[in-house]
């Protein structure tokens, strides 16, 4: 057996987990989701006992502090991990509410921690909702290495552009970028940096990231091998017309424009007829 996954059972422990981690040490892949009774305890068990440990997914796990994840990672050192989901996990800021210091400096501590111990060889990485402070990501830029292929930073109002094209700029092979409800980054959004320094990309989200017609061919012209392109709540002053641009990307297989509401049916026939690949 070389993979468990648990979602959403709430009478899952940590010594069931710490149990699992001992008898199955071969174990490459750990899924523990929405788990609100596994805390750092078991996160240390697994990345002590598991030496061939690839993917580690703790999404949505609310009692795992930032500060026990550092703490593994820093002991572990995992050599082998190519996969990490921290998405929502943690304790959630509640409306608007403020983050304490203390706890951003720990989303920083734990974020240095990982970049320097698994950052070079990291595949796979999925922070999305974790609201982490901008430095998190320019510690990420400053030890990732040519192996990132998939990074999802949704959701962190904080985080700003020029980290994140930081951080893309030394992500050669980075094929999957989300950015959607990145508040910080729309800020000071620049559709020609980004597509300059990804044009492998295969993926692109940026929803409530406004776009203007400039932008959006951008994105079409120089970013031709696009198979997935989520443009939700982007609308900006583009011209409904400029949707035709799309039609450049023909490799499009998935293509969301939520609350695009000035586009009509009629605007998108071309678009649909034009791009065989797209999923109807």
């Amino acid at each position: 057996m070389q993979k468990t996954r648990s979602n959403g059972c709430s009478m899952i422990s940590d010594a069931a987990v710490s149990k699992v981690s001992n008898i199955l040490p071969c174990l490459r892949v750990i899924q523990l989701h929405s788990l609100y009774r596994v805390t750092d305890v078991a996160v240390s068990a697994i990345l002590t006992n598991l030496s061939h440990l690839e993917t580690l997914e703790l999404k949505n796990c609310k009692s795992i502090t930032w500060a026990g994840l550092a703490a593994a990672f820093e002991k572990s050192k995992p050599a082998n991990l190519r996969n990490l989901d921290l998405a929502r996990m943690g304790t959630s800021l509640v409306g608007n509410a403020e983050e304490s210091q203390d706890a951003a400096n720990e989303k920083i501590s734990c974020i240095s921690a990982i970049s320097k111990t698994v950052g070079p060889q990291l595949e796979t990485l999925d922070l999305a909702d974790c609201h982490i402070p901008d430095k998190c990501v320019q510690e990420l830029a400053s030890q990732v290495g040519d192996s990132l292929t998939s990074i999802d930073l949704s959701e962190n109002p904080r985080i700003k552009f020029s980290s994140v094209l930081s951080l893309c700029s030394k992500a050669q092979k980075l094929r999957k970028l989300k950015l959607n409800g990145c508040h910080g980054v729309k800020k000071h959004f620049d559709a020609f940096a980004l597509c300059d320094n990804l044009p492998q990309l295969l993926c692109l989200e940026i929803s409530k990231i406004t776009l203007h017609d400039d932008q959006l061919a951008s994105i079409c012209v120089n970013l031709p091998r696009l198979e997935s392109l989520v443009l939700a709540e982007c609308l900006g002053s583009t011209d409904p017309s400029q949707i035709s641009i799309l039609q450049s990307l023909t490799n499009l297989k998935h293509l969301s424009l939520t609350s695009w509401n000035s586009i009509t049916v009629l605007d998108l026939v071309p678009l649909v007829c034009t791009l065989p690949r797209l999923h109807r």
